[in-house]
């Protein structure tokens, strides 16, 4: 009785209405009085989430009675969260069925325009995400997209939820949409090196990679899969992409994919470009090619990557840029971003090593954004 009162506490504090003088409930059969079940005149069917701790299916009637005695199952908090809402983000399969039974809409958004479903696909519950798609009778929109023009299926690609991935593509969730950042659900998976869902979504949806198939000098993306997953150092992930098709010399201003590589010291991913054959002569929007941005950097920091690319050009029969290589660095403007995001080089830095020492890693900073949602660290590097 005790563990079902601390239980009951814990989860009241988690819940974001505001308690009212409740009439007491006596539960079961008078054991346990339970204050505080009634807040702010929407019942309990609002922290429906929590309740289902306690509550077991002996006590459906209960639950049945509150549901259709009280305002409705779609009365919303004021994060703009539905009982189902928060019953989906928790993972509360029993109160998912019995909200979506009794008429709880699966199309209601919160204050930044999630709908259950959006939550569903970001905690990766493949058995409520299957519950809010099939159950009904409330059919749910699945390309509804949130504030920031993301859909379901862009919460699940970026965590790697493939199974959730599975089951929205299957209910006809278009991969194709572009979140306010110009990103796709396939863009966030190679970003944060979701190596399944990277497979799943140009296996399933080959036409996603379709304008990356054929390199031309006239076409500059604003970014690229490729050029995502190259920054953070994904070389299965690339590896993938360019076994699907996409062109190893697919451009953004940043360049090639392996201006991005060569730029943040991914020294596995500049070989797989290497071995796939990447342009060296192509130059970013700066007029930079790989060595000339490499160039701009203390010798001790780019050695082993400049190294790596000579060898190859070497070995490969293409004689040296000697004019390129004697230019003097191009500069470069102070505070433009350089590389990834999340992990770029500064030019200028002391980095001079002590003496005796030979440093191979390059310095990284991290940058902050101010509309920067996500963390870098929480990426899967794919070795």
């Amino acid at each position: 009785m005790a563990d079902i009162r601390r239980r009951i506490a814990e989860s009241a504090i988690l819940c974001p209405c505001e308690p009212v003088s409740p009439p007491a409930i006596s539960y079961p059969a008078g054991k346990l009085s339970v204050r505080g079940l009634w807040y702010g005149g929407i019942s309990w069917v609002g922290c429906s989430w929590w309740l289902g701790l306690v509550l077991t299916e002996s006590d459906r009637s209960w639950r049945v009675r509150c549901l259709r005695r009280g305002p409705g199952a779609n009365v919303q908090d004021a994060s703009g969260y539905s009982a189902l809402h928060h019953a989906a983000l928790n993972g509360h399969k029993e109160v998912v069925k019995l909200l979506l039974q009794y008429e709880a809409s699966t199309n209601v958004v919160d204050a930044k325009g999630s709908s259950p479903l959006h939550l569903a696909a970001w905690a990766g519950d493949a058995e409520i995400v299957r519950l809010i798609l099939t159950q009904g009778p409330s059919v749910p929109k699945v390309n509804l997209t949130t504030k920031d023009n993301e859909t379901a299926l862009h919460c699940a690609a970026q965590y790697g939820h493939t199974e959730v991935v599975a089951q929205l593509l299957q209910y006809g969730c278009d991969p194709s949409i572009r979140n306010s950042r110009g990103e796709s659900a396939l863009d966030l998976a190679a970003q944060y090196g979701r190596l399944e869902t990277v497979q799943l979504l140009v296996s399933t949806y080959p036409e996603l990679i379709v304008p990356l198939r054929n390199s031309s000098s006239s076409v500059i993306f604003p970014h690229t899969p490729l050029h995502l997953a190259s920054r953070n150092g994904h070389r299965a992930v690339v590896e993938v992409l360019l076994a699907a098709g996409v062109d190893v010399n697919t451009r953004t201003s940043a360049g090639t994919a392996m201006h991005e590589a060569a730029l943040c010291g991914k020294m596995e991913v500049v070989r797989a470009l290497l071995d796939r054959g990447v342009d060296l002569g192509i130059r970013d929007s700066r007029q930079n090619t790989v060595l000339d941005l490499l160039g701009q950097f203390p010798p001790h920091v780019t050695q082993d990557i400049t190294a790596v690319i000579k060898r190859h050009r070497s070995s490969s029969g293409v004689e040296s840029d000697a004019d390129s290589e004697n230019l003097p660095p191009i500069p470069v403007q102070g505070n433009d971003s350089l590389g990834s995001p999340y992990e770029n080089v500064r030019p200028g830095d002391d980095l001079s090593s002590a003496e005796g020492t030979s440093p191979t890693q390059w310095q990284f900073y991290h940058k902050p954004r101010d509309d920067d949602r996500r963390v870098s660290g929480t990426s899967v590097v794919s070795l």
